[in-house]
């Protein structure tokens, strides 16, 4: 099981995806495996960010005029409560092979198995080009 709760079988699938070039050009196959969030998980992951927002703001509480600086920070966790309550799906990892160097490549897809949502803008392991990971269009 991974950090995101999912077991890389069960929960997730994979989606065949189109990869090319940041300024058009040639494409290239890629993969990206992507797991179902079920609602428990969904409230787990939406909780996390604003307890701990709530931590820290009750722990600043208590120095002055840094008790201020609750305020945003609330504000911070309300927002990333709400992002990680809306992801139905997210990422577990994205491959491919780029368009410009053919080589086989991971694919950054974010921090934290981030949503899924395409396009997203990644880059090549190994000649470093700018890449657009979106739905084929065959």
């Amino acid at each position: 099981m991974d950090d995101a709760g999912v077991e890389a079988g069960a929960g997730a699938t994979r989606v065949p995806l189109e990869l090319r070039e940041w300024q058009s050009g040639p494409r290239g196959d890629a993969e990206a495996t992507v797991a179902q969030l079920t609602p428990g998980r969904r409230l787990l992951r939406a909780s996390v960010p604003l307890g701990l927002a709530a931590l820290l703001a009750l722990a600043l509480l208590p120095v002055p005029l840094m008790h201020l600086a609750g305020i945003p920070i609330l504000g911070v966790g309300l927002y990333w409560m709400a992002r990680n309550a809306r992801a139905r799906e997210v990422f577990l990892s994205a491959s491919g092979t780029c368009p410009g160097c053919r080589s086989a490549t991971n694919l950054f897809v974010g921090f934290g198995r981030a949503p899924y949502r395409l396009p997203v803008k990644t880059s090549c392991e190994s000649c470093g080009r700018g890449l657009i990971l979106r739905r084929r269009s065959d």
